[in-house]
């Protein structure tokens, strides 16, 4: 069944293939404690999950690395914990408010309640019309700043 469904749905898969193993893997949020500890820090999905319905894990985990390594150009001992909590406090607010606006999308496109399904679609209308808004959020989406 499997096997049928991702040809169906797949159409542009060349040659034939084998199902061997299937498993779930079910889609949580999850967030660290911290972020660094001693001489070790988290980066990416290690340091945090999130619902991959825009495609922002990745994103996050870039962004995570970019500021780790703008911290750590101009230090000496890269290890320093100063420096490592310097990145986590960096770091948390962004991954937790890009993990929370990722949640509510989730929430208001999987829901279908009338009232909640028409204020979606009104802001949906009105964000797209918006063209200065519409570009913030794409750029805070792809680079995490909220200039």
């Amino acid at each position: 069944q499997l096997k049928q469904q991702i040809i169906e749905n797949f159409k542009p898969l060349a040659g034939d293939f084998e199902i061997v193993n299937q498993a779930v893997f079910p889609l949580a949020r999850q967030h660290a404690n911290k972020y660094s500890a001693g001489r070790l820090v988290l980066v990416g999905d290690a340091a945090h999950t999130i619902n991959p319905l825009a495609g922002q894990g990745v994103n996050l985990g870039f962004q995570d690395v970019a500021a780790l390594s703008d911290i750590l150009a101009s230090v000496d001992d890269i290890g320093n914990e100063s420096h490592l909590k310097h990145y986590e406090q960096t770091r948390r607010k962004a991954n937790l408010l890009m993990m929370s606006m990722m949640d509510a999308c989730y929430f208001g496109f999987s829901n279908q309640l009338t009232p909640l399904q028409w204020a979606r679609n009104r802001f949906l209308k009105i964000a797209n019309s918006t063209g200065p808004i519409k570009n913030w959020v794409l750029k805070y989406a792809i680079s995490g700043e909220l200039k």
